[in-house]
């Protein structure tokens, strides 16, 4: 049986933990209602909690030993012996031995807190809710242009000071969250509002046709919020490079930095840009590789002296040369 009243709640905190449980929709990992789970967990999903990350139960009252050993020996109608977790909070193991939710059941948790349950934090109206929303400068962009975004931060929450962390990454699939671009705080102060942040961004060489630049306010989880689904906002690009010929570099005459971008289905793998003097000297070097889709890189030409250069790109897999002629002004 479990042990009931105040002070059997704060003991070890078992009790407590497990009826918190109860209130996020988690039911016992031995529960019945719907069936018995089976141990080779072929009805995991719709017997027993409907977990399939918690070994199926046999009821464990009883049948755990301080030493957090199942001593039972219950099978299930297939005559499979039961191999339970006595270290999940949701069963009726030995106090001393729980320890733990499943994944399964934190993601429940979280999803009844944001939903049914979100009157819990709302009406106390004690904590922030921090929110980003933003303005894109444009959803289509060519290759070398910068990625413009203007941001409005807010707090709708409890009104105090905070300084909150703030990512921003970059990724080429939908629903991934990528690779972090910039690192920011965000000061949200309780007497005035925050102004607009922009945030440019450039990018990475080869990159495909679909960018997705995701902020992310409170990356870590450092505070409490209201809620904490408005601290995710994704925009979408998309990277449109027909309006440039298939072979082409630019700005030529260059005082910086010169761009070349190619377009050739037939040109693929490793490819090696190097970048000459007339007089037969190698100044630069980069290597790279190309898809069989676009290909553009930089070199930058500004410790150079004026006059005129070549830049060789050398495709190993096809064993293919182009030279191209450029002027440093």
């Amino acid at each position: 049986m479990v042990a009931t009243g105040i002070s059997a709640c704060l003991v070890g905190g078992y009790t407590l933990a497990h009826e918190i449980g109860h209130f996020y929709g988690l039911p016992h990992t031995h529960e019945v209602f719907s069936g018995e789970e089976l141990v080779d967990g072929s009805n995991c999903l719709t017997a027993g909690d409907g977990f399939c990350d918690t070994p199926a139960d046999p009821d464990l009252s009883g049948f755990v030993s301080r030493t957090c050993n199942y001593t039972g020996s219950f099978r299930d109608r297939n005559g499979d012996t039961y191999m339970p977790d006595v270290s999940n909070i949701m069963s009726y193991s030995d106090p001393s031995c729980q320890n733990k939710f499943s994944l399964d059941q934190l993601a429940l948790v979280r999803a009844v807190h944001e939903n049914e349950n979100s009157f819990v934090l709302e009406s106390c109206n004690i904590y922030p809710d921090f929110k980003a929303t933003s303005n894109s400068n444009s959803s289509k962009l060519r290759f070398d242009e910068l990625i413009s975004i203007e941001y409005e931060f807010e707090n709708i929450g409890i009104q105090e000071d905070y300084e909150v962390p703030v990512f921003i990454y970059l990724s080429d699939k939908a629903g991934q969250i990528g690779s972090i671009v910039k690192r920011d705080t965000i000061n949200f102060f309780s007497l005035a509002s925050n102004e607009p942040k922009t945030y440019n961004f450039k990018l990475p060489s080869n990159s495909g046709k679909k960018q997705f630049i995701t902020l992310s306010i409170d990356p870590n989880s450092e505070f409490i919020e209201t809620k904490k689904r408005n601290n995710l906002i994704t925009d979408e690009f998309i990277v449109d490079n027909s309006s440039l010929e298939n072979v082409l570099i630019f700005p030529n005459p260059s005082s910086g930095v010169v761009k070349l971008f190619l377009r050739d289905s037939n040109l693929s793998g490793q490819v090696t840009i190097s970048l000459y003097d007339l007089g037969g000297r190698l100044h630069k070097t980069i290597n790279s590789f190309k898809t069989n889709q676009e290909f553009f890189t930089e070199l930058d030409l500004s410790d150079l002296r004026e006059g005129l250069y070549l830049i060789e790109a050398n495709f190993e897999k096809s064993d293919e040369q182009m030279i191209f002629k450029v002027y440093k002004q």
